[in-house]
């Protein structure tokens, strides 16, 4: 039951209601009816409405407070928090569009759960491990640090931390994960298995490709894009240096003094 005031007599307005992820469920035109009378206005509740509920737990079977449950349906977004006992409830409408949920505490790796307004809506005790940090260092063959981005697979979402060129730190990780980085369409990867902090993700060297152009020097050029180097082995000794890209993009440029 809503009551609202301070409406000016005779004014139009609109009664809604909205599930927890902000779908209109009810909407109800009302005329503000004179100073000192009451207009109720009634909403009914539709047939597809779901009660989604559960518990969010540690390993040991205590409560987590405040962990964070994220709802996602297309492009919508919508968060609620557990509460002191750890339990959780929301009103969801069921629709052709599935609803995720993304259970989250700090220290913890986070949960997913599918289509959760699919069935009866009871979820029970969802059981949050606890997570670790790992920080991974992008090299190329020289060990070098190289400035790309090294990600964790399936967890990508998390809020991660640079320390400094090709050095990341990600919190919140389970007991075994892969990290990859991506070069020019190619994936490199690296696992990090229980006990390891720290790893390193090693790709291969990165150059800036130079086009010559009709219209420069012949000495100059244009940047092209990024490309991995890898020198032709039948080139002769005295030959230019040779390169091609990932993916292949017709003949080889040569690599201009730089």
């Amino acid at each position: 039951r809503a009551v609202v005031h301070s409406l000016s007599p005779g004014e139009h307005g609109r009664a809604r209601l909205l599930d927890d992820l902000g779908v209109e469920l009810a909407n109800v035109a009302f005329v503000v009816p004179a100073f000192g009378e009451e207009r109720f206005v009634e909403l009914g509740l539709p047939s597809n409405l779901v009660n989604v509920r559960g518990r969010v737990e540690r390993a040991d079977g205590t409560p987590i407070r405040n962990a964070e449950l994220r709802l996602l349906s297309g492009s919508q977004r919508r968060s609620v928090w557990s509460a002191a006992d750890g339990g959780f409830q929301v009103w969801l409408a069921r629709s052709q569009q599935p609803v995720e949920l993304q259970v989250r505490a700090p220290g913890f790796v986070a949960v997913e759960r599918q289509d959760i307004a699919g069935g009866s809506g009871e979820l029970g005790v969802i059981r949050l491990l606890a997570g670790r940090t790992v920080t991974v260092r992008v090299v190329d063959e020289a060990g070098e640090p190289v400035d790309l981005f090294a990600k964790p697979v399936g967890f990508e979402h998390i809020q991660q931390q640079c320390l400094g060129v090709g050095l990341w730190r990600w919190p919140d990780l389970p007991s075994d994960v892969e990290f990859y980085a991506m070069v020019s369409g190619r994936r490199f990867s690296v696992f990090a298995g229980a006990g390891v902090d720290e790893v390193v993700l090693r790709v291969p060297q990165v150059a800036l490709v130079w086009a010559p152009q009709a219209d420069l020097p012949a000495d100059a050029g244009v940047p092209l894009h990024e490309a991995c180097v890898l020198l032709h082995p039948e080139a002769a000794p005295d030959a230019p240096e040779q390169l091609s890209f990932w993916p292949h993009d017709g003949d080889p440029l040569r690599v201009l003094p730089g």
